[in-house]
């Protein structure tokens, strides 16, 4: 009788160990691992604390900020071992041959990039590729380009955006439809002819397509035109656009690139 107690409690016991070491097998793969981000930041103030809380509020995202200058000795190809996605809020007014150098490489090998708001208006002077690598440029001054006249970009903050979603089933717009944002608009920027349109917008004070993405080396870039305060970063529809496109660069969606 003794031998048939054993039994009869051990057996169920045992069955309760391997579904418990089972689930917990079953839960780690199927928790994927946070995207890595880094947060380049430097040569434009913004609202650092609401800014940074929209990044704590992204489930499966861990960030770091990195700020100019001291992150360009950060942006080069050994970057990819500890980052899946850089997003960059900075507006640095010029950089070393170094870092384009680096930077470039680090693209050419392949790593997620998010531009957002005023980094369209980084480098000024000094690096004429950059615009490629972005998908368009902010101009401070007029000038010309190719043989080309262009005017000064302008700005104008605190105006609600009618923010038109060009393809909703793309992995950076999925599920967001059009909406308003309060917001900085920009005007008279350069968008190069071969990004491809996430975002328009008709207000009459900002240039048609405000938001992109394309390919630059082995990289995935999305460019998002808002952004400018808190207004932003609290909006549902915008921080949702900032998760989506991370995920979407870093090779995270659960969707092919269209």
């Amino acid at each position: 009788m003794k031998t048939l107690t054993v039994q009869a409690f051990t057996l169920p016991l045992m069955w309760v160990v391997i579904l418990f070491l089972a689930d917990g097998i079953h839960s780690q793969e199927m928790t994927p691992p946070a995207v890595r981000v880094l947060i380049v930041t430097g040569g434009h103030d913004f609202e650092r604390i609401p800014f940074f809380e929209m990044f704590r509020g992204f489930e499966g995202i861990e960030f770091q900020e990195a700020v100019h200058p001291s992150a360009d000795s950060l942006l080069n190809p050994g970057l990819r071992r500890s980052f899946d996605a850089v997003v960059f809020y900075d507006m640095p007014a010029e950089t070393a041959e170094r870092f384009k150098t680096d930077f470039v490489n680090l693209l050419n090998e392949g790593i997620g990039v998010v531009f957002l708001h005023h980094s369209i208006a980084s480098y000024q002077t000094g690096w004429d590729g950059f615009e490629e690598i972005l998908g368009g440029k902010y101009h401070e001054k007029a000038g010309e380009k190719d043989g080309k006249p262009y005017k000064a970009s302008s700005y104008l903050e605190g105006v609600d955006v009618p923010i038109h979603v060009v393809n909703p089933r793309h992995p950076v717009t999925e599920g967001i439809g059009d909406f308003e944002l309060r917001d900085e608009v920009y005007g008279n920027f350069e968008v190069l002819p071969g990004v491809r349109a996430l975002l328009e917008t008709g207000h009459p004070k900002s240039s048609r397509t405000i938001g992109w993405w394309h390919t630059y080396g082995k990289s995935t870039i999305v460019y998002l035109q808002p952004g400018h305060d808190q207004a932003a970063y609290t909006d549902c529809h915008f921080r949702r656009l900032v998760l989506q496109a991370i995920h979407f660069v870093s090779g995270e969606s659960s969707q092919l690139k269209k």
